[in-house]
């Protein structure tokens, strides 16, 4: 056995002093040794293990130490890691963070966990929001409707709850039955700018410019209605015009002769702009107009175009009809573009006469005789 010379004589300071492990001691003259297998104990450390005299080695005693038993202390502290793994401080560390993590999960299972985000089925009709939700896992109840000028009639306005819900929750539906509904209000014989207030003054939505519109015995710029008419049942958010007379309607001039055209425009005090046109129609028949049949024109400020026409062109009648067969004389006219009236006398075919004779308007009648034994 040894011991570590201490510091010298009559010093108390930090010192160390080791044990014979697995060994003897034998007693120096200053102490008694220790015995055999002896202290398996290891101090390291400051203490007051030497004093001052002779002993052991003339340093001091050696002390017998006492049976190892696998522990190792520094300076006389338990070791940090043996200190929480073979105590009870690990079991109280480990149910703490067990009750922490606990509260943790339940708390956000309750405010968020069991929650799933909800579809936004807005301005969906009902069918489609219906389907919808109940594919993401959610039952489904129709609200009251709710009159809205925003959404079409039979759409959804709204949904509660919304953005997140517990699965399986039921969604409260608001559908909307439709913008509000007015009675459109007389408003005929005013000015258009009282007319436009009534009828705004009523909830509706009024258009700024007037539909112009014929009326007869009228005068020109006073109300003469609505579209739609006064007592219609109408959306607010839909248009309501307001209907000013702009003038006489003006007749359909088509098929008519210009000399009868001529003196309905001087009656009515309108001006006429005659085009003269070749037209298959006879000669002085109007064949197209402008502005059509019915819009507005107003006396002393409208101008109505008709297109009047020559006559058909004149076409050349054959000169050499005469002796040939019926038919064969009617076919050459009609491919001229003749219409042909046969006119028979006895059983024969031959022709003995064509009138008119020389050049007729294309489309005219031909008339041909014929007979004979």
């Amino acid at each position: 056995a040894w011991a570590d010379p201490g510091p010298a004589p009559g010093y108390n300071g930090a010192g160390a002093a080791i044990a014979a492990i697995g060994m003897g001691s034998p007693g120096g003259p200053g102490g008694p040794g220790s015995p055999a297998g002896g202290s398996h104990t290891m101090v390291v450390g400051g203490g007051n293990g030497y004093d001052a005299g002779p002993a052991g080695y003339g340093h001091g005693p050696v002390y017998e130490g006492a049976p190892y038993d696998g522990e190792v202390t520094f300076g006389g502290h338990e070791p940090f890691l043996q200190r929480w793994l073979f105590t009870r401080r690990l079991a109280y560390l480990v149910g703490a963070l067990v009750v922490v993590l606990g509260l943790a999960l339940g708390g956000w299972w309750l405010t968020s966990g069991r929650y799933t985000p909800v579809p936004s089925v807005d301005g969906m009709t009902l069918t489609a929001a219906t389907r919808e939700l109940h594919q993401a896992g959610f039952e489904v109840q129709r609200g009251p409707r709710v009159i809205d000028n925003a959404v079409a009639k039979g759409d959804v306005i709204s949904m509660s709850p919304s953005g997140r819900a517990v699965h399986g929750t039921t969604i409260v539906l608001t559908v909307s039955s439709g913008p509000k509904m007015v009675t459109v209000p007389p408003v005929t014989g005013q000015n258009l700018q009282g007319a436009i207030a009534a009828l705004r003054k009523a909830g509706l939505t009024v258009s700024d410019t007037p539909q112009n519109v014929a009326a007869d015995g009228v005068a020109v710029g006073t109300v003469a209605g609505t579209t739609p008419a006064a007592g219609t049942s109408w959306p607010a958010t839909r248009t309501v015009y307001v209907d000013v007379v702009a003038g006489i309607p003006l007749p359909n001039l088509v098929g008519q002769n210009i000399g009868t055209i001529q003196g309905w425009a001087g009656s009515n005090n309108i001006q006429l702009n005659v085009m003269q046109v070749a037209s298959s129609q006879p000669q002085g028949i109007i064949v197209r107009q402008s502005p059509d049949q019915g819009t507005p024109v107003a006396p002393g400020q409208t101008t109505v175009t008709v297109y009047v026409s020559n006559g058909p062109p004149e076409v050349q009648v054959p000169g050499n009809l005469t002796g040939q067969p019926f038919q064969q004389v009617q076919q050459q006219l009609q491919q001229l573009g003749f219409q042909v009236d046969g006119r028979a006398f006895g059983p024969g075919q031959k022709v003995f006469a064509v009138t008119p004779s020389g050049q007729a308007p294309s489309g005219s009648t031909i008339t041909v005789y014929y007979g004979g034994f």
